[in-house]
């Protein structure tokens, strides 16, 4: 019901995220609802940024997924976003490069980390959804929304190793 809500449904955000990802809640079509209920927020799902950020970094891919519904909302979750790109684990890695593409050109701040996750991680997952969130910050990186519209008047694709090794370059300069 509270997910049908949308954004009237606010005053339970707290009480949503602790069913969502609490390890105390054992049901987990409670937990999809509740984060079914948070995703349906917007705005105003500001308030339980620091718990959906804390279960991202535990490596909750239901938390990731909240995120990325929420994405141009999460201007003020950039910097632990940004964090998270350089964690140990590749899954917590992708999540959060995931989200960031959500953002789309509020994650132009992680540019110089997405180039370096898209050349040197050891996962592929984690390069994918790197390249994702660079070419979602495009409209906001000269350098990259340049080499987009010349690749695609050549009919080829962006984002590989000489196109972001000439983007870490000129983030750099």
């Amino acid at each position: 019901v509270l997910s049908r809500l949308g954004e009237a449904a606010a005053p339970c955000a707290q009480d949503l995220a602790k069913a969502a990802f609490e390890s105390t809640t054992s049901s987990t079509r409670l937990r999809h609802n509740a984060a079914k209920a948070l995703s349906g927020l917007g705005a105003k799902a500001v308030c339980v940024l620091p718990c959906l950020e804390a279960a991202l970094a535990c490596g909750n891919a239901l938390a990731a997924e909240v995120l990325r519904h929420l994405g141009e909302f999460l201007a003020p979750a950039s910097q632990q976003l940004m964090r998270l790109l350089s964690h140990r684990l590749a899954d917590i890695r992708k999540h959060a490069a995931s989200v960031l593409a959500a953002c789309g050109p509020a994650a132009a701040s992680a540019a110089p980390q997405l180039v370096d996750l898209a050349l040197d991680d050891e996962s592929a997952a984690v390069r994918k959804q790197a390249l994702h969130a660079l070419v979602a910050a495009a409209p906001v990186l000269p350098a990259v929304k340049k080499a987009l519209a010349d690749k695609a008047g050549m009919w080829q694709s962006w984002g590989d190793r000489d196109d972001l090794e000439s983007l870490r370059w000129v983030l750099r300069s």
